[in-house]
């Protein structure tokens, strides 16, 4: 089975980092399937369009700023924890730049990242999920396209 675990570095807060594993226990968990690598889109450069020649040249190519998607399960013992929690995760990617360890099978990759937006997975708070203490949050957080 894979193990994966994402940390969020809030030094800048002074703070330890905010960890998000996939065992389901702790108060930031990865949903199944709840993690991607970044995807990497090539941004091109190309020489104007030569009315004498088919086609244009490629003068220069560069990696896009992209985005690590994970998928968080927030889940405390009252709505006062839970929303302390949800608040440390929105503070955590918030900050204005901050590192992101993603770990898989003992791999660990660093991302530099920039602020993030927070938001439910479904777009909306669940009864349910409200009554019970958790929320599902799908993050889509900025970073640099090679890791450090």
């Amino acid at each position: 089975m894979t193990a994966a675990a994402v940390s969020i570095d809030r030094t800048a807060l002074s703070l330890s980092p905010l960890t998000i594993s996939d065992d389901g226990a702790g108060t930031y968990s990865l949903t199944v399937g709840g993690l991607s690598r970044p995807v990497v889109t090539p941004r091109e450069t190309k020489a104007p369009e030569s009315r004498y020649f088919a086609g244009s040249e490629l003068l220069a190519v560069t990696r896009e700023q992209t985005s690590m998607h994970l998928e968080v399960l927030i889940q405390a013992a009252s709505s006062s924890a839970l929303d302390a929690a949800i608040t440390a995760l929105d503070n955590a990617l918030w900050q204005f730049a901050y590192d992101v360890t993603v770990t898989v099978d003992g791999v660990a990759k660093v991302w530099h990242c920039t602020p993030a937006a927070l938001g439910a997975s479904s777009g909306l708070f669940e009864s349910s999920h409200v009554a019970d203490h958790f929320a599902v949050f799908a993050l889509d957080i900025p970073c640099k396209p090679i890791p450090a």
